[in-house]
């Protein structure tokens, strides 16, 4: 809090609240024990407030507090641009910045509740260099993260929920390395679910032949099993790696289930016609029969026997 009370007065002085002499030197220094500069208000004007050379109008060393209901924002009322909290990450010092290094912590926004002893660190929104550096590239995640218990690092712990790669855009929910657009380790819920099936959006296309579909679904072996991060949940599939190549997918650790479907349709139409013309022959059969039934039933009769006129 008397940190908070040092910024508002150099806030103050900055705006001409507090009378201050004018002269070419540093407006205002005040020291500790040590003699080490703890607050100073610089010709520039700028104030620093734990160093003695503040790299911007209000350059903060350690630690700020804004409490009882306090906020700390930015607004832009000048033009297009937008308001903006900024968090830069360095190696080095602030005089000589060197490199950030591959799993550095950008910066985070931290979530913090009292359990009667201290405040726990359990919920993070946040950014890590997820990559090599190099001029004009930061490789970097963006990921939400929670946790019941305190936690330092995130991604040790296993609290990270959510991430979003930097560099390619896919999204992991359950995992920090996704291999798609949208990875899930795990189940998901969804009321209904639709695939992007328009003509518009597909080139080089003939039909499946029947004889390439009855071949798939001949090895297509159906298996029982648990997923590890579930055991006691029960599945029937497919094992990606033993699937025909029909319906295979490049990595061998994904199966579209569109695939399948598509194969066990053209096998069920061709199963139709043949389940047609087995009962047009069964039928015909049947007529043949029925006559020869008739014949000779009628052809029994003895001849020599009255006719009944």
């Amino acid at each position: 809090m008397k940190k908070l009370l040092v910024v508002l007065v150099a806030i103050a002085a900055l705006t001409c609240l507090l009378a201050v002499p004018a002269f070419s030197a540093d407006k205002l220094i005040v020291k500790d024990s040590t003699n080490a500069t703890g607050f100073i208000v610089t010709d520039a004007p700028a104030v620093g407030v734990g160093t003695a050379t503040p790299a911007a109008k209000l350059s903060v060393t350690d630690q700020v507090t804004v409490a009882n209901r306090g906020f700390v924002g930015s607004q832009n009322t000048t033009d297009a641009a937008s308001a903006a909290l900024i968090l830069r990450k360095s190696r080095g010092t602030e005089a000589a910045p060197a490199v950030v290094s591959n799993g550095d912590y950008i910066g985070t926004f931290q979530f913090r509740g009292y359990d009667g002893t201290s405040y726990l660190r359990n919920a993070f929104i946040g950014s890590k260099v997820n990559g090599t550096v190099s001029g004009g590239s930061v490789p970097s995640d963006l990921f939400f993260a929670t946790s019941a218990n305190d936690t330092s690092d995130p991604y040790a712990s296993g609290a990270v929920r959510i991430v979003i790669n930097g560099a390619t855009g896919n999204v992991g929910i359950g995992t920090t390395t996704p291999q798609y657009l949208l990875d899930v380790n795990g189940q998901i819920r969804v009321q209904t679910t639709v695939y992007s099936s328009s003509r518009k959006l597909k080139d080089n296309i003939v039909d499946l032949k029947s004889a390439e579909a009855m071949d798939a679904v001949e090895k297509l072996n159906p298996v029982k099993f648990n997923y590890k991060n579930s055991p006691s949940v029960s599945h029937i599939g497919f094992i990606a790696e033993d699937v025909p190549d029909l319906v295979a997918q490049k990595n061998r650790v994904t199966i579209d289930p569109m695939d399948v479907v598509a194969v066990l349709t053209k096998v069920v139409q061709e199963q139709n016609k043949t389940i047609a013309e087995l009962s047009a022959k069964l039928n015909k059969l049947e007529s043949q029969v029925a006559r020869i039934k008739s014949k000779d039933m009628f052809g029994s009769i003895d001849p020599s026997m009255p006719s009944g006129n």
